[in-house]
């Protein structure tokens, strides 16, 4: 019975393991694409509205830094929007915690002592208290998307107290 829980265990902490290391990955990548884009496109912008142009390369300048400007505002609002950043930080917490259950997993499997099977129970309850931390976030994420989008009342008698 040991070696099954075992087993069971050893796989679903490999395969947590592997998603959240791929997930914060590439949540890393497009955080830094869009803070490198960001930096870029304002860079362009400032260096193309200083230079002192003159005749008819003037309008295009003027153009093309507005158009840097506007896709600079969208990096940005994607960015505040989506909160990356802050999304990015939450999967390496989890996908940290991870890593060190997995480390106590192999530890406790290497020990083989007599309490070895109440160990993995506490392990495996371990392993839920982090997913659920993950999947509290999104909760209290969706409900305060939800409370901003709420439809206004139909009717008077929804306005009352009474």
């Amino acid at each position: 019975m040991t070696n099954d829980l075992e087993a069971h265990l050893d796989t679903l902490l490999n395969e947590a393991v592997a998603e959240h290391r791929r997930r914060k990955d590439e949540l890393s990548k497009a955080s830094w694409g869009l803070n490198v884009g960001a930096i870029a496109l304002s860079a362009c912008t400032t260096v193309l509205l200083g230079l002192h142009i003159d005749g008819a390369y003037l309008d295009v300048s003027r153009n093309l830094a507005l158009v840097l400007s506007a896709a600079l505002t969208l990096i940005a609002s994607v960015n505040m929007f989506w909160g990356i950043d802050k999304y990015w930080m939450r999967r390496k917490v989890i996908y940290n915690d991870l890593v060190v259950l997995k480390e106590e997993f192999d530890y406790v499997c290497a020990m083989r002592g007599p309490g070895m099977r109440k160990e993995m129970e506490e392990i495996f309850g371990s392993y839920l208290h982090i997913l659920r931390k993950h999947t509290d976030y999104w909760e209290v994420r969706e409900r305060h998307t939800s409370v901003a989008v709420l439809p206004l009342p139909t009717s008077r008698s929804e306005y009352s107290t009474s």
